[in-house]
């Protein structure tokens, strides 16, 4: 996608506010696309103090994008996320994480295949504690490889759909 390829990934940059704009221009985008038939017309942030970002979409879909932050997944095998909204566990429709390698230039979700065709990683939704839990299969792809063992930078995203 186009819009995501413009983000600047270079170590400094505000990738979080990037990202939440260039979110912000695709909903406009669908928009307008759609004659003004959405129910909103863009994103916000689902509170000031953190970076939960909550996505409006036609087609009865609330899009929640949030960021996973910092995570050598060399050393550590697993995050918890915590999230500040409300969710009905019944109406989730769709959930994963895109985990992205230390230069950028890779970009896959927690459950791709290993070589042996086993699970790389899982993301389980905690609603009951608000947080995600992402975890890494241990000696699997994004464990003891040099692609995903820096903490400068935000390790990639959780995108969650639910129904309205």
């Amino acid at each position: 996608m186009a819009l995501l390829e413009e983000i600047d990934y270079s170590p400094g940059g505000d990738l979080n506010q990037q990202v939440f704009d260039k979110l912000n221009q695709l909903i406009q985008t669908v928009n307008s696309i759609l004659g003004g038939k959405s129910e909103n017309d863009g994103i916000r942030k689902s509170s000031a103090n953190d970076f939960d970002f909550e996505i409006f979409k036609t087609g009865g879909i609330n899009w929640f994008v949030v960021p996973i932050g910092a995570w050598n997944m060399d050393t550590t095998e697993s995050v918890s996320i915590p999230y500040s909204f409300s969710i009905d566990s019944d109406k989730i429709v769709f959930c994963s994480a895109m985990i992205r390698s230390d230069s950028a230039a890779i970009t896959l979700p927690i459950n791709t295949s290993n070589s042996d065709n086993t699970l790389a990683g899982k993301i389980v939704m905690d609603n009951s504690n608000a947080r995600f839990d992402i975890s890494r299969t241990p000696s699997g792809l994004f464990d003891n490889n040099n692609q995903y063992d820096n903490t400068g930078f935000n390790r990639g995203y959780i995108i969650l759909a639910v129904l309205k």
